[in-house]
């Protein structure tokens, strides 16, 4: 389940992404609950996920174990890169 926060963040985030002409695939609540999933299980767990987003205009990926998680920000630390969570396209194991 993910925080009402990060939600409206993600689809804030997707509306301006939309508008500057790069597009970020829509999200159900199914795949936002298994990205949480992946997520905590990495944290507590320590397995490696990879983790898909849009920086710079590009997609790019980080792999690894996740190492933080700031609910209030919505950033993940994954392999020494924040990642903020309106920029995810992707995370599988």
């Amino acid at each position: 389940m993910m925080l009402p926060e990060h939600v409206e963040a993600l689809a804030r985030h997707n509306k301006v992404k939309q508008k500057e002409g790069i597009k970020i695939p829509s999200v159900d609540e199914q795949e936002l609950e298994l990205w949480e999933r992946l997520i905590k299980q990495s944290l507590e767990l320590g397995t490696e996920i990879t983790i898909t987003y849009l920086a710079d205009s590009e997609i790019k990926s980080a792999s690894g174990t996740v190492k933080r998680v700031d609910g209030s920000t919505g950033m993940i630390l994954i392999a020494g890169k924040r990642i903020e969570m309106g920029e995810v396209v992707g995370i599988k194991e």
